[in-house]
């Protein structure tokens, strides 16, 4: 349930094989902390890097128009509580900055792109 929760592809088989092979109490399934980060980062690792980058990219462009705009940025801004931090010039100078073919939003090429300038993958 935690990995479905983080988003990350489980099948229960493989959960289990995962959570025998690093030590979960027979008993109660439980694992400690440093066996739940190991089957974390197993998970995380089989991951396409590429779906993990256009799953992000839906979580801001939660229409599914293909593009992010300032406002699908102040949703999120919202929603993760930085509202206050970030006003709507912030918010309209991140778009400005990332979209290369300056039609006002950020497609999903220039997210890709974004995400490669800074090493955030």
């Amino acid at each position: 349930a935690a990995l479905k929760a983080l988003g990350l592809p489980a099948k229960k088989s493989e959960v289990r094989a995962a959570m025998r092979e690093h030590g979960a109490c027979p008993e109660t399934g439980a694992l400690d902390l440093r066996a739940f980060s190991a089957v974390l980062l197993r998970a995380y690792a089989a991951q396409d890097p590429m779906d993990a980058m256009l799953e992000s990219f839906r979580l801001f462009d939660r229409a599914g128009h293909g593009r992010i705009s300032a406002e699908d940025l102040q949703r999120v801004a919202v929603d993760a509580g930085l509202n206050r931090e970030l006003s709507d010039k912030d918010l309209q100078d991140m778009v400005r900055f990332f979209d290369r073919n300056r039609d006002g939003e950020i497609d999903e090429e220039e997210f890709l792109h974004m995400l490669a300038a800074t090493s955030l993958r």
